[in-house]
């Protein structure tokens, strides 16, 4: 379970690597290997922001380096695989000259590529194929979401890419737009955020979730929180929101989580789920 919903190297600290070894060997390997693939990848973080201002560009680097180092105590709690850039479409050409330039290229399918589509693109390093950078025009990649709901670099620059709220607002979208969920780490991301944020920023949390376009998911996730974690304070907020579709919005509970992603009940939940976002979209 420790490996599947990608929480290795948390164990890895709180029980040791000698006694983890004798429990499950396998998960010291991973968080390991979690934790060289991490530090490969924050190596390339300088460089990259260095090449951006040198070619005037502002792309905005989201979620794992930065949950790692501003939502997490200790930052080895959360390792990346890969590196995520939000810019605008048009600067899509430049920042690809950029990664060309320090050896990547693009990664496309043979057949039924969707990077377009999905506004996606990944690059991968020619010497070592687990680096991985990706680049969005949209944290929403399916375009039937994106009816309803957008979170590119125009949306998260009028948030504040910096704003602790921002930090919410995109776990929110990672776990419940991009996945559904199918992992504990998606959910402990939102948990950290949500600590994260003073009381006046949870005063105005649900205005600003759905001024974003993102109640709907917003709820979801401080249900999850409040339910698996005890926090009262995300679970009192959702028993104070206002307007229809908060039971769709507390559809996926801990246990889908956890038994995610096999088990039947949970993907039924976490599709039906998936429904009502996209019937809230048209």
């Amino acid at each position: 379970m420790a490996s599947d919903h990608n929480v290795s190297t948390i164990l890895y600290r709180k029980i040791g690597a000698a006694r983890l070894a004798t429990l499950a060997p396998q998960l010291v390997a991973e968080a390991e290997g979690l934790t060289a693939i991490t530090l490969r990848l924050e190596s390339l973080l300088p460089r990259l922001r260095g090449a951006f201002a040198d070619h005037g560009l502002d792309p905005i680097i989201v979620k794992g380096p930065v949950f790692a180092e501003r939502l997490y105590s200790d930052p080895a709690d959360r390792p990346f695989t890969d590196i995520d850039i939000v810019a605008q479409p048009d600067d899509f050409a430049a920042i690809g000259t950029i990664l060309g330039e320090i050896g990547l290229h693009q990664y496309l399918k043979a057949s039924f590529d969707r990077s377009e589509a999905n506004q996606e693109q990944k690059w991968i390093s020619d010497a070592d194929p687990n680096l991985l950078i990706e680049l969005h025009g949209d944290l929403v990649h399916y375009p039937g979401l994106r009816r309803r709901v957008r979170l590119g670099h125009a949306e998260l620059t009028a948030l504040g890419p910096d704003a602790t709220t921002t930090l919410f607002l995109t776990a929110v979208a990672h776990g419940a737009l991009g996945h559904k969920f199918h992992t504990l780490r998606l959910v402990l991301d939102v948990l950290q955020a949500f600590r994260a944020l003073s009381l006046s920023e949870r005063s105005t949390l649900l205005h600003r979730a759905r001024a974003a376009r993102l109640h709907l998911e917003t709820l979801q996730s401080l249900q999850l929180i409040g339910t698996m974690f005890g926090d009262n304070d995300a679970l009192e907020l959702v028993r104070s929101a206002r307007g229809g579709g908060i039971a769709r919005s507390c559809m996926i509970a801990g246990r889908d989580v956890l038994s995610a992603p096999d088990a039947t009940s949970s993907k039924l939940r976490r599709h039906m789920f998936r429904l009502f976002q996209r019937y809230s979209a048209r």
